[in-house]
C-alpha cells in the first residue's frame, strides 16, 4: 500500500470571545505545508524535515494502540518549526494519520491518540477541514468560515517572512506561545467580544478592509513579546506595500501581512525579498485552504 498525503499550516491569528466563551482564532493556509508519502513496510522509518516530530507522536500512537506501528514516511515538505504555524501538530497529525491508513486502524480520534493537547484545536480543525476557525480551550470548534479564491484581484493574501530562529530558541516556543495566548484570552476585556463579532462578520461578508481593523484591535489587546528592530523595519515595509494589516505570528516568530490581490501580493513579496536579502528569511506568499488534509492512496 502506498499513499500521498498534503496538509495545510496553520496561523494562529488572535485571542478572542465568540459564544460566550475565551476563544483562539486561526486560519489554515495552502503554504507551508507538509507533504509526505507513505508505503508499507515491516518496521517503522521516517525521514525527512521534521521527522522529529513526526517520530514524537509516531511513539504516543503506538502506546495509545498498545502494539508497535509499520511503515515508510518519507516527509518531502514541512512546516518550518518556531514559525507559529503549528508544524509540529500538524507534522504530528500527517503522520498518525498515513501510520493509522497504512496499519488499518479503526477510527478513532487521532488527535488525542498522537498526543495533541486539547488547547491545540486550531491545528486539528485546520487539518480536518481547513477555513478561518474558531475554537474553544477544550479543541471545540466555534466557528468555520472557507475564504474561498475565485477573483485574483480581490483575494485575500497572507505574505510571510519566515525568519531563521535564532540560537537558544527553545523547541516548545509555539506550545508556551500558545498555552500564553489561551491564558490571556480568558482575562480579554469586554470589548473583546464585539470586536470578534465584527471580524467574523468581515469575514462572512467579504470586507477584507473590515476585517483587518478588527483584526487589528483585538490583536491590542494581547500582550506580546516587543519586537526588534528589524522586525519592526520589516512590518513598515508591509505597511508601505499596502498591507492591511500586519503582525508577527501569536504563537511563533513569523512576520506576516494580509494584502489584497495577487499583483499587490507579489508586488509586496518583492519589495520584502529586497528588504531582508538572502540571508534573512524565506519570503512567501499564500492563501487560505478551504479543505484541509488531502489523502490519496
Amino acid at each position: 500500500m502506498t499513499l500521498t498525503l498534503a496538509a495545510p499550516c496553520c496561523l494562529t491569528l488572535a485571542a478572542a470571545h465568540l459564544d460566550g466563551r475565551p476563544a483562539l482564532l486561526g486560519i489554515a493556509l495552502r503554504h507551508p505545508p507538509v507533504e509526505l508519502e507513505a508505503f508499507a513496510a515491516d518496521g517503522l522509518s521516517i525521514t525527512g524535515a521534521r521527522a522529529d516530530a513526526a517520530y514524537a507522536h509516531a511513539a504516543r500512537l503506538e502506546a495509545h494502540h498498545g502494539a508497535p506501528l509499520a511503515g515508510n514516511l518519507e516527509i518531502e515538505l514541512a512546516i518550518p518549526s518556531a514559525m507559529g504555524l503549528g508544524s509540529d501538530a500538524l507534522t504530528g497529525l500527517s503522520a498518525a494519520h498515513a501510520l493509522a491508513a497504512l496499519n488499518g486502524l479503526a477510527e478513532l480520534d487521532l488527535a488525542a491518540a498522537a498526543g495533541l493537547a486539547p488547547d491545540d484545536g486550531l491545528a486539528v480543525h485546520a487539518f480536518a477541514e481547513g477555513g478561518l476557525l474558531a475554537v474553544d480551550a477544550d479543541g471545540a470548534r466555534l466557528r468555520r468560515h472557507p475564504i474561498a479564491h475565485s477573483d485574483e484581484p480581490h483575494d485575500w493574501v497572507f505574505v510571510f517572512v519566515l525568519p531563521r530562529v535564532p540560537p537558544g530558541t527553545p523547541q516548545t516556543l509555539e506550545d508556551l506561545r500558545r498555552r500564553e495566548l489561551w491564558a490571556a484570552a480568558a482575562t480579554l476585556p469586554a470589548e473583546a467580544a464585539a470586536l470578534s463579532d465584527a471580524l467574523w462578520a468581515a469575514a462572512e461578508a467579504d470586507q477584507i478592509d473590515a476585517f483587518a481593523t478588527a483584526l487589528t484591535s483585538l490583536q491590542a489587546l494581547t500582550p506580546a513579546p516587543a519586537l526588534s528592530q528589524p522586525e519592526e523595519a520589516t512590518l513598515a515595509v508591509m505597511r508601505v506595500g499596502g498591507a492591511l494589516a500586519v503582525g508577527r505570528a501569536p504563537t511563533g516568530l513569523a512576520l506576516y501581512a494580509l494584502i489584497e490581490g495577487g499583483d499587490p501580493s507579489r508586488a509586496l513579496r518583492s519589495a520584502l525579498s529586497s528588504h531582508v536579502g538572502h540571508e534573512g528569511g524565506i519570503v512567501m506568499a499564500t492563501i487560505c485552504d478551504t479543505d484541509g488534509a488531502r489523502i490519496r492512496a
